[in-house]
């Protein structure tokens, strides 16, 4: 290999691995291993199941809009609510007759509460396996 920078010819290195030299990079994988592998998709997968089930009773948790933590009017162009379950809602806008609204469900829509609950817990399981930097 050439190298411009410094004008000069380099080696080209290659690694070869003996017959006993890989085993060390292998590792024993059973069953438990393989399901804390693939975790996050599991996790995510259920969490989203048990949000959907209306038995269960998180939907209900998760969309409620009666209770507010914040609410304002914009003048005469909509009003504003926050609601404790996190829901932003934008109702009345421009004051038109049938009362056009907008509604975003923060807590329920699929990708916070499964995804950050499935990285969190994996970072949990896996925090031995983390490597810190060194302090210099």
């Amino acid at each position: 290999v050439y190298n411009k920078m410094r004008g000069r010819f380099l080696k080209s290195a290659t690694i070869r691995l003996t017959n006993d030299s890989h085993k060390d990079l292998e590792t024993q994988t059973g069953p438990v291993d393989v399901m804390l592998r693939l975790m996050p998709l599991w996790l995510t997968v259920v969490l989203l199941v048990i949000t959907r089930i209306k038995p269960i009773g998180l939907k209900e948790a998760l969309t409620k809009t009666e209770d507010s933590i914040f609410d304002t009017q914009l003048g005469s162009l909509a009003e504003f609510k926050l609601s404790t379950s996190f829901v932003i809602e934008i109702s009345d806008i421009l004051s038109t007759p049938n009362n056009i609204g907008w509604k975003y469900e923060l807590l329920y829509i699929p990708f916070i509460v499964p995804f950050f609950v499935c990285g969190f817990a994996t970072l949990f399981v896996y925090r031995g396996e983390l490597e810190t930097p060194v302090l210099s």
